[in-house]
């Protein structure tokens, strides 16, 4: 297998990764307390989310017509729930 490029932004380990099927952005988060939303193309993030105040350990997205919201689960026992429509209009 090839190693075809490093896309580097997080001061910690990250913890969990997935790609919004309707854009292809790939969605990070870490033990640095942040969200980031990626251009994969560009290999650059878009957004970065840092609300938490927290390591979150956990992210998933909800897409509907009326909202799309990422869910971030943290070390503190919150979860944060964060509208990102704007994001992608």
């Amino acid at each position: 297998m090839m190693h075809v490029k490093t896309i580097e932004v997080h001061k910690d380990a990250v913890m969990d990764l997935f790609i919004i099927e309707e854009t292809g952005h790939l969605c990070t988060c870490s033990l640095d307390g942040t969200i980031e939303i990626w251009d994969i193309p560009k290999s650059k993030s878009i957004k970065t989310i840092t609300k938490q105040g927290a390591q979150i350990r956990k992210i998933t997205y909800l897409a509907s017509d009326e909202r799309k919201i990422l869910f971030a689960g943290t070390d503190s026992g919150k979860i944060y729930l964060h509208s990102i429509e704007d994001v992608f209009e």
